[in-house]
């Protein structure tokens, strides 16, 4: 009976996807069972695939790992019983069971490295830039041929970007899915940042590859994988309203973490945010304090008792001109001057040290893409909204920082930075 339980047992691990756990003997004469680092090499599977996986696939493998465990050991225990008085039946049925589990956890590996991977290989065999640039064009014209002016062009293509419920969405927003904003039926596989974004989804667009954005002809890739966040929508919306004959621009608030488009109509800049339109709910035609609004929903949402959202540092890229950025922060909240001044240790100041802005206005620090150096006296003046701020200065292997909170209500403030 023993015997076939422990058949039972073997065949049972066989069945399962288990990770190695060693038990050795030698130099242990009492047969006490010492553990195999194949315990750490549980944790860091454990480690990596929740580093790199979206919430539903790590509940399958924290379940998946509590499983192996509980039956390794039960294994180990059942194998002892069986055989604590044949040693070397022993150590040969232990040697069997690392070879399983050997092969088990290599195929485990090699699946984890597929999903890494399937997203990029996928969705760059199969990308034309040709193709997409030529199909691209041909919707943006097919959708604003016709209309009588570029009011209702912008707003067509606007159209192309609706993600109300029910509507075949032309480009997926990866944020929204991934915090189960909407779609709730196309639940997120799989998330690796290893290499560049990669996701899997349950539904169309199944996998998507997001690319820097630098990368060349960034608007054909998008169109291409049509899956991405804010930045994507404002790149694509750009190049769509290019081919549409509209004057656009790009509105990047990096300090906040979003980015939009501003067309201009009738000698006037409109904004507009691709990624809230919901025709049901929003025409993603935005005032200009929708920023601070969107700030303090999100600082509310966390706990913060606050009464005002900031925006520190907004500028706009035009699609001729990709090295010239125009501020345009006054468009989006009122401003103030913080002038700092960086000095050394003996209260010198330091000419040509670099001061770069960092905001901590929306849940966490993030560089503003706003920097500067220091003039002959050792200083700079910056023009931004109220918030908190963080200003970071080095020169050399000098460094040193300030941290403090501004008003815009205080038309100028000045501060010191010691680097040491």
């Amino acid at each position: 009976m023993e015997e076939n339980d422990y058949e039972y047992d073997l065949n049972l691990l066989n069945l399962e996807l288990n990770v190695m756990q060693k038990e050795q003997l030698k130099d242990n004469p009492e047969g006490k069972i010492v553990l195999y680092p194949g315990l750490l090499l549980i944790l860091l599977t454990f480690g990596i695939l929740t580093s790199l996986s979206g919430r539903i696939w790590n509940i399958i493998i924290s379940i998946l790992i509590a499983f192996t465990v509980v039956d390794v050991f039960y294994y180990i225990f059942r194998l002892r019983r069986h055989y604590k008085n044949d040693k070397n039946r022993y150590n040969k049925e232990i040697k069997e069971f690392d070879k399983t589990n050997l092969i088990l956890i290599i195929s485990l590996y090699l699946v984890t490295l597929f999903l890494i991977i399937a997203p990029i290989i996928i969705n760059s065999t199969t990308y034309n830039p040709i193709e997409s640039e030529n199909e691209l064009k041909a919707i943006s014209r097919e959708i604003t041929e016709g209309l009588p002016d570029n009011d209702s062009k912008f707003h067509a293509i606007l159209e192309w970007f609706d993600r109300g419920v029910g509507k075949q969405e032309n480009i997926s927003n990866v944020y929204y899915k991934m915090e189960n904003c909407r779609q709730t039926d196309n639940e997120l596989l799989f998330v690796s940042r290893l290499l560049g974004e990669c996701y899997i989804y349950s539904k169309p667009p199944h996998i998507c590859y997001r690319k820097p954005e630098t990368t060349e002809k960034w608007a054909l890739w998008i169109f291409h994988t049509r899956c991405g966040a804010c930045g994507e929508y404002a790149e694509l919306f750009n190049q769509m309203g290019c081919y549409a004959n509209l004057t656009v621009r790009k509105a990047m608030c990096k300090g906040e973490d979003h980015v939009w488009n501003e067309v201009l109509i009738s000698d006037e800049w409109i904004i507009i945010d691709p990624t809230a339109v919901n025709l049901n709910k929003s025409t993603g035609i935005m005032s200009s304090s929708f920023m601070e609004e969107k700030v303090l929903g999100d600082l509310r949402a966390d706990g913060g008792n606050v009464s005002e959202g900031n925006v520190s540092y907004v500028y706009a890229i035009y699609p001729d001109k990709p090295d010239y950025k125009e501020d345009i922060t006054n468009r989006y909240t009122n401003v103030t001057n913080i002038t700092i001044s960086v000095v050394d240790d003996n209260t010198n100041p330091v000419e040509g040290a670099e001061i770069k802005v960092y905001s901590l206005n929306r849940l966490e620090e993030r560089y503003t893409d706003l920097h500067n150096t220091t003039n002959s006296s050792g200083k700079h003046t910056f023009t931004l909204g109220g918030g908190e701020y963080k200003f970071k200065a080095s020169k050399g292997d000098l460094q040193g920082e300030y941290h403090d909170s501004f008003s815009e209500e205080l038309l100028n403030h000045y501060k010191e930075i010691k680097i040491n």
